[in-house]
């Protein structure tokens, strides 16, 4: 299973699913379409069903972004709206 995010597009909240990650230590990177990390977050993962809960500043120009997830030597990716 993908990663998915939702709303999309995203005005501040959203979130992010993966159906099953392994236990570890992850991070999630937002990035603006010419390479500028924006937002970063790290976390532990106990393992199963990730719901991460973010959001982005209010300020961030609209446009499309990336998103990574990385960590345990897996690296995931979508992109998504900001209104």
């Amino acid at each position: 299973g993908g990663l998915s995010l939702y709303p999309n597009p995203v005005t501040t909240a959203f979130s992010v699913k993966k159906i099953d990650l392994e236990k570890g230590m992850y991070m999630i990177k937002v990035y603006s379409v010419n390479g500028q990390m924006v937002k970063s977050y790290s976390f532990q993962h106990p393992g199963g069903m990730l719901v991460f809960q973010a959001s982005l500043d209010a300020t961030l120009p609209a446009g499309r972004y990336q998103l990574r997830l990385t960590g345990n030597g897996t690296r995931y990716q979508t992109s998504f709206i900001k209104e």
